[in-house]
C-alpha cells in the first residue's frame, strides 16, 4: 500500500537505528554504535562536565561529555537513562533547562528561540561548549510552552482556516457547557 513501517527491521528503513543497516545486537542508534568500546577519553576534543539533575527526585548525574557529542548519546554510552523520546530533537521529552554553562542545539526544532533563550534545551541534540548544570523539566509543561498556546488558539478560532474543523463535534462541544 505504500507505507513505510519504520520499527520493521529490514536493510533499508531503519538506517538511524541500525548502524549502516548492518546487524548489530539490537536496534541502536547510529552515533552510539560508531562510538562503540571507545572511552570518552580516547576522543580528540575538550571534555566538558555535565550535570544533569532530575527534577523529580533530585538525583544528580554527572558524566564527562566530549565537545560535538550529544550528551543523551553519551549518557547511554555510559550506561545511563535519561527520558528521551524521538531523539531528533522534535519532541520535549529529554527537555532541561541550564542553570550554569551553555549548549550548542542547532537540530531543536522542537523548542522556539524564545524557549531557548529561556535557557531550555533538549538533550538528545544538545552538545556541550563549556561545562554545564542543568535539570530536566516535565515534559508536558515545556510542551505546553512552546505549542500549547498555538494550537488552542487554533483551536478557538472558529474561522481559523489553518485547521480542518469538525463543527458540528463544536456545537455538540459547546452545548455541554
Amino acid at each position: 500500500d505504500g507505507t513505510v513501517d519504520l520499527w520493521l527491521e529490514d536493510d533499508f528503513n531503519i538506517a538511524s537505528r541500525k548502524a549502516g543497516a548492518c546487524d548489530a545486537d539490537s536496534l541502536v542508534n547510529i552515533e552510539n554504535y560508531a562510538w562503540s568500546g571507545m572511552k570518552t577519553t580516547d576522543v580528540n576534543a575538550p571534555i566538558r562536565s555535565v550535570k544533569v539533575t532530575d527534577h523529580e527526585t533530585g538525583e544528580m548525574l554527572e558524566l564527562d561529555v566530549p565537545e560535538g557529542r550529544y550528551i543523551l548519546f553519551e549518557a547511554e554510552q555510559q550506561g545511563w537513562v535519561l527520558p528521551n523520546a524521538c531523539r531528533m530533537g522534535g519532541c520535549t521529552k529529554c527537555a532541561v533547562k541550564i542553570s550554569k554553562g551553555s549548549l550548542e542545539q542547532p537540530e531543536s526544532l522542537g523548542l522556539s528561540k524564545e524557549l531557548k533563550d529561556q535557557g531550555y534545551a533538549l538533550l538528545c541534540v544538545a552538545t556541550a561548549t563549556e561545562d554545564v548544570e542543568c535539570v530536566t523539566q516535565d515534559e508536558e509543561e515545556v510542551y505546553m510552552k512552546q505549542f500549547g498556546k498555538s494550537f488552542a488558539e487554533m483551536a478557538l478560532d472558529k474561522n481559523a482556516s489553518s485547521v480542518l474543523r469538525d463543527d458540528f463535534a463544536l456545537e455538540i462541544a459547546d452545548m455541554d457547557e
